[in-house]
């Protein structure tokens, strides 16, 4: 028989959980986090602004996406063993930061040591917000497509490059200082050389997986 004996033994059924709305998020959160740190790499706080504005949309779809959303709060308590908690400090850190540092480079004002220290410190949170989603998704045994050390990886190459293209979009519009748009076209094609790269070794790694990661696969990639 051509057919996996765990192709009898397990009943493959599709992920119905996770809506619209957390994909949406998981978007909008990731471009805004990688459009903060490309904005930040140019010293563009108009571009860090636009970046930290999407962020907190993406976070209102998500938070619109909670069964109660007033209790959202209690997502902070359990940094400890949950990645989601983890997430909800990250994105706090990326916001007041961000924000801080928007505020500094606006001014105008040499801060010395104390603006490197906002500048460091909102690079590494939008770093860990890029990220964070791939160690949320990485550890689900129940769906083993996910379950994969690229995932990571793949979510900070994907954020990055989307935040490239949304400071690309909005450099004619965005206030000076110029953006230098060769420049990040140049960043722009790597990345997307990377994205395929991840994105095809990670195809390759499931498709000798378990019979749902083939399946995951399959609907990818063939037919409607």
């Amino acid at each position: 028989m051509s057919a996996r004996l765990d192709e009898f033994l397990i009943d493959v059924k599709p992920q119905r959980e996770w809506g619209w709305l957390v994909i949406t998020y998981l978007f909008l959160g990731g471009a805004g986090a990688g459009l903060f740190l490309a904005a930040l790499y140019m010293t563009h706080p108009w571009g860090e602004a636009l970046g930290l504005v999407l962020l907190l949309l993406g976070t209102l779809f998500l938070m619109l996406d909670l069964g109660r959303p007033e209790r959202f709060w209690r997502a902070f308590f359990r940094a400890r063993t949950s990645w989601i908690s983890r997430g909800c400090y990250f994105i706090a850190a990326l916001v007041l930061l961000g924000a801080l540092n928007v505020l500094i480079e606006s001014t105008g004002k040499d801060l010395g040591a104390l603006a490197t220290l906002v500048r460091v410190g909102a690079a590494a949170a939008a770093v860990a917000v890029m990220i964070y989603t791939g160690f949320v998704l990485s550890p689900s045994a129940a769906i083993p497509f996910w379950n994969s050390a690229f995932f990571p990886v793949i979510f900070f190459a994907y954020s990055l490059l989307a935040g490239i293209d949304f400071l690309i979009l909005a450099s004619p519009v965005l206030p000076s200082p110029a953006i230098d748009v060769a420049h990040l076209e140049k960043i722009q094609f790597g990345l997307v050389l990377l994205c395929l790269l991840l994105v095809m070794s990670h195809l390759s790694v499931m498709s000798g997986s378990a019979t749902a990661a083939r399946k995951s696969i399959q609907l990818l990639t063939r037919g409607k």
